[in-house]
């Protein structure tokens, strides 16, 4: 249980990091920087390690096309900017909600039956975010109808186009035979590469020569990279064999919290009572929902 709360710290400190790193460059551009060098050294790690890769049918570039578009580009491009307003705890709130997500486009997409009790459990963590977003929702129900600021849209769309990803991640895993690691590392070369003239067209010119504390920048950078790309990839793996899938989800709960206890530390940011009141509703409604998926069968 341990090496589980170690693995869920390690992806609290990276949204703390992604954070820090925000100080010195613009979002879309540190996205292209960081996911150039992570496709890099997946993509040289599995061809020193691995036989080459076959692309079977054209379709499968077109699964490799959606997958650097909604696996990599499009999530951190927005989490980024939003994280640029918000608070690294508040980002990895929304993302508690990715669970319910997935099994919603896995509902539209592999038809896995949506019980009353998995509507509940969905219902429910969505209502968490709506209160966390709005906490005064309570005492005047009409503010429901504020329109939500920007950056929780952005996170919004990060959620679930992430979630997407994943679904195209499993097709390829699953259907088509890919190694996870060859797919992120052609996942996050190109999506780097595309995020290139994006950062260009919308954040202008980023003069790298100018970048202050090039030595504490470069250090952030590589840390961020080896503890989301190499740390954590491959010990969620390890992981994996040991614990069902629904062990590690219901710990990965725990995630948000640590995140307020490292920005605490880090960027000195205090948290108000209705963050832990929303990561309780959302908790909740997952562990419905992962209670129905049990005994439905579609996890172990």
């Amino acid at each position: 249980m341990i090496l589980i709360l170690f693995l869920y710290f390690i992806i609290a400190l990276t949204f703390v990091l992604g954070k820090l790193l925000l100080g010195f460059v613009p979002p879309i551009f540190l996205i292209a920087i960081r996911m150039i060098l992570s496709g890099i050294c997946l993509l040289f790690f599995y061809l020193f390690v691995q036989k080459k890769p076959e692309f079977r049918r054209k379709q499968d570039y077109l699964y490799f096309i959606g997958v650097s578009l909604f696996h990599i580009l499009i999530p951190f491009t927005t989490e980024y900017i939003a994280l640029e307003s918000m608070n690294p705890s508040e980002v990895c709130l929304f993302y508690n909600l990715s669970p319910v997500c997935s099994a919603f486009l896995s509902y539209l997409f592999f038809n896995e039956i949506m019980t009353l009790k998995k509507w509940a459990g969905l219902t429910t963590s969505i209502l968490g975010i709506v209160y966390f977003t709005n906490p005064h929702i309570l005492a005047h129900p009409l503010s429901l109808f504020t329109p939500p600021s920007f950056a929780h849209i952005f996170m919004l769309i990060s959620v679930v186009t992430a979630a997407l990803g994943w679904i195209l991640v499993r097709i390829l895993v699953r259907n088509r035979g890919f190694s996870p690691i060859f797919i992120n590392g052609i996942a996050m070369l190109s999506a780097g590469v595309l995020a290139l003239p994006l950062s260009y067209s919308i954040e202008g010119r980023v003069d790298v020569a100018s970048i202050n504390n090039k030595g504490i920048f470069c250090l952030l950078l590589a840390t961020l990279i080896f503890l989301a790309n190499v740390v954590f990839y491959n010990m969620y793996s390890i992981l994996l064999k040991k614990y069902t899938a629904t062990i590690l989800s219901f710990f990965g709960l725990l995630t948000p919290l640590f995140v307020v206890l490292l920005e605490s530390v880090f960027l000195q940011v205090a948290v108000s009572r209705n963050f832990f009141v929303a990561v309780l509703i959302i908790s909740f409604g997952i562990y419905i929902f992962y209670q129905e998926e049990l005994q439905q069968g579609y996890i172990d």
